[in-house]
């Protein structure tokens, strides 16, 4: 036989990490012996962490996804995402020494701190890689492939734009079989590098990484953001998954 009870909090005192939820007492009864269980539920608050230790995580992440806006020729690229990266990897260990020294279970946020820091360090090789493209022998020209690549994206993007500009004009928008609006002066110059098979240089197409690489670590970084704060709702306390 088993009798549940809760406990007295009459001299409870509040604490400011910790907040108090609920408590079970449960005596249980048999003809050998008595055992009494005491469950005592808390709850650490979330404001000083998520104030004091997501945000500037937050903040030096995005600060580091911004080198892809600064101009190459500037030559202060790579010291830029290394001086993110350092001052980022200084606070996780600060971050790192008030986390429980356990690996069963690991804590979530040690697996979200781990994520930031493989985003910061691929953002520096990539950086790297960029500019060593962008600073090429122009003598030489860039692989078929990454041409194409450029080309097509140049494309898409000068078509999406004289769409917008002619729905803005309330012109409408005739497609010819090229793609191109019929009468602009788009088609004729498009036509003609066209037929002069114009290449693309190496700092086109650093450009064009810097843009795609800008919209890919925004997306990865906020897919981590959000994995992170949906894995932390699926962990919330439930009462009703406990033993008594």
């Amino acid at each position: 036989m088993a009798t549940y009870k809760e406990a007295h909090i009459n001299y409870f005192i509040e604490h400011g990490e910790w907040t108090y939820e609920f408590s079970r007492i449960a005596t249980f009864h048999n003809q050998y012996t008595d055992s009494t269980v005491l469950l005592l539920a808390f709850r650490r608050e979330s404001s000083f962490l998520i104030v004091n230790v997501l945000l500037p995580i937050l903040l030096m992440a995005t600060m580091n996804i911004l080198v892809f806006i600064i101009p190459p020729d500037a030559g202060e690229r790579i010291s830029y995402s290394v001086t993110v990266l350092l001052a980022l990897a200084v606070y996780l260990t600060i971050v790192g020494e008030n986390l429980p020294k356990t690996s069963r279970p690991m804590p979530i946020f040690c697996y979200y701190l781990t994520a930031i820091v493989i985003l910061s360090v691929t953002m520096c090789i990539v950086t790297i890689i960029n500019l060593r493209v962008y600073h090429k022998d122009e003598a030489t020209e860039p692989p078929a492939c990454l041409q194409s690549f450029v080309n097509v994206l140049k494309c898409h993007y000068h078509k999406n734009r004289h769409r917008k500009a002619s729905i803005s004009n309330g012109r409408p928008y005739v497609v010819e079989e090229n793609g191109l609006p019929k009468g602009s002066d788009m088609t004729a110059s498009v036509q003609s590098s066209s037929q002069s098979k114009s290449t693309v240089s190496w700092k086109e197409l650093s450009h064009v990484l810097d843009i795609v690489f800008l919209v890919s670590f925004v997306i990865a970084t906020l897919v981590a953001n959000l994995y992170y704060i949906l894995i932390l709702q699926d962990n919330e306390f439930d009462e009703n998954d406990l033993p008594i």
